[in-house]
C-alpha cells in the first residue's frame, strides 16, 4: 500500500544517513545547489492539491507522508492503479528530498481553497426562471455557486461573506483557524457584519483566537458601521473594541506590501467602487504567489505598473468574471475583457511557468451552467472555478 511505502521512506532515509556516517565519519557533507521543485521536478505526477518547493532531510518525509494521506483523502483514493502512481510518486519525492536535505527548509503547500465562486446574487438567482438558472437547479452540483471567498492555506481568508459559514461546513475548514482576514471591500456579497460579530464577548466564544484585519481605510470605516447597526459592539476600529473582540486592525493603502504570518501580502487598487477603496490582493508565500482580482473591471493602468514594481509573477491568477460573453451590465468584467486582461499579462510576462487562470465571482448574466462555460474558458486557455475546488 502507499501508505506503507510513505511509512518506510523515513526509515530508508535513516538507515541511509547511517550507513554514509559510517563511512566517511569526518568527511565534510558535498551538499548540491539549491533545488527547487513543483510537480514537475517529481516526474509530473504530483497529485492535486500537493505542491512541494524546498524540503530538508529531517522533516520531509514526515511531511510528505502527511501531505500524502491528506491527498488521498480528500480525493477517496482507493483504486489500485491510483496507488501505484502515488506510491511512484514517494519514490520521486524520496530523491528530491535526498538532493535537498541540506537546505533545512520546511515544505510549502500553498493551498487554495474556494468557499464561493459567485456573484452578489448567488447562482442560480433566487426567483429567475431564464435557461441557466433552471439548468442549474437540475443539474446542481457545480452549477450551485456561493458568493465569492478564499481560503489561503487554513489560515488566511480573503472576505469575510454571507456564505462563509455554510461553505466552510460543506468543504472541512475552520473559519476558528483563520489567523488573517485580506478584506477587498464592504460590499455585502465580501462581508458580513453578523459574522465578524459573533467575536464578540456577548456571544459567549471559548478561545476565540486573535485575528488580525487587513483593508482600505475607507472599507473598514464602512464595515465598522455595520458592524455597529447589528449591536454589541460600538466600533472595532477603536482599541477597547479590539481588545473586546480580540483583534488588530491594520488600515491599508493601495500598493501597501507588508508580511502577515509566513504571507507577503501586497494591496492593489480597483476601479470597483471607489468610494470605499476598494482593493486586490497578491499573497506570496516562498516565491509561490496567488493574484486575487474580484472585484473589477478593466484593471487600472496604475495597477499593472504596480505588478512590475513589486517584480510579481503570479503563479495562480483569480480573476473577476461576473458577465458571460458579450454580456454586460458596467462594473465587472465580462468574458471579453477578462480573456484581455489575461492576455496582457502573457504579453508583460506577469504570469509563472504552468500557471493557472481561473474565473470566480460569476452571476447568470450571460455566463452558462459550469459545463458549458468550462469548454468556452478552455479556449482561451483558462479554468472555470467552483465551489470547493482545492487547489
Amino acid at each position: 500500500m502507499w501508505a506503507g511505502e510513505a511509512d518506510n521512506l523515513e526509515t530508508r532515509a535513516g538507515n541511509k544517513k547511517v550507513e554514509a556516517k559510517s563511512k566517511a565519519p569526518h568527511a565534510k557533507p558535498a551538499y548540491g545547489p539549491k533545488v527547487t521543485a513543483t510537480g514537475s521536478a517529481l516526474g509530473g505526477k504530483t497529485p492535486e492539491g500537493l505542491a512541494v518547493r524546498t524540503v530538508s532531510i529531517t522533516s520531509g518525509y514526515r511531511v510528505i507522508r502527511e501531505k500524502f494521506r491528506e491527498v488521498a483523502s480528500r480525493h477517496s483514493i482507493a483504486r489500485p492503479s491510483r496507488r501505484v502512481e502515488l506510491g511512484s510518486s514517494l519514490q520521486r519525492a524520496e530523491i528530491f528530498i535526498r538532493l535537498t536535505h541540506a537546505l533545512n527548509k520546511h515544505p510549502v503547500f500553498m493551498k487554495i481553497t474556494f468557499l464561493g465562486t459567485a456573484a452578489a446574487t448567488s447562482y442560480p438567482l433566487a426567483f429567475c426562471r431564464c435557461k441557466f438558472c433552471n439548468t442549474a437547479r437540475e443539474r446542481g452540483g457545480k452549477d450551485f455557486r456561493k458568493r465569492s471567498s478564499v481560503i489561503v492555506n487554513d489560515d488566511l481568508l480573503i472576505d469575510m461573506g454571507p456564505d462563509i459559514m455554510s461553505a466552510s461546513f460543506l468543504y472541512g475548514k475552520s473559519i476558528a483557524d483563520i489567523r488573517y482576514h485580506l478584506q477587498t471591500h464592504s460590499h455585502s456579497d465580501h462581508f458580513d457584519s453578523q459574522v465578524f460579530t459573533t467575536r464578540s464577548p456577548e456571544y459567549r466564544g471559548v478561545n476565540t483566537p486573535r485575528l488580525q484585519v487587513y483593508a482600505s481605510t475607507k472599507t473598514l470605516a464602512r464595515m465598522a458601521e455595520m458592524v455597529k447597526n447589528d449591536g454589541y459592539v460600538n466600533n472595532f476600529l477603536e482599541a477597547t473594541e479590539q481588545a473586546r473582540m480580540n483583534l488588530e486592525v491594520f488600515p491599508v493603502k493601495p500598493f501597501d506590501s507588508f508580511k502577515i504570518g509566513s504571507y507577503d501580502a501586497t494591496a492593489f487598487p480597483t476601479d470597483h467602487d471607489t468610494a470605499v477603496e476598494s482593493l486586490l490582493w497578491a499573497i506570496t508565500e516562498n516565491d509561490f504567489t496567488l493574484f486575487y482580482g474580484t472585484d473589477t473591471d478593466i484593471i487600472p493602468e496604475e495597477t499593472w505598473k504596480g505588478f512590475h514594481e513589486k517584480n510579481l509573477k503570479f503563479n495562480v491568477v483569480v480573476l473577476d468574471h461576473t458577465y458571460g460573453p458579450d454580456a454586460d451590465s458596467g462594473g465587472h468584467l465580462n468574458a471579453n475583457r477578462f480573456v484581455q486582461q489575461i492576455q496582457r499579462m502573457k504579453v508583460e510576462e506577469l504570469l509563472a511557468d504552468h500557471s493557472r487562470i481561473l474565473a470566480t465571482h460569476l452571476s447568470h448574466e450571460g455566463n452558462p451552467p459550469h459545463a458549458e462555460l468550462s469548454e468556452y474558458a478552455a479556449k482561451f486557455g483558462y479554468e472555470i472555478a467552483y465551489d470547493g475546488l482545492v487547489i
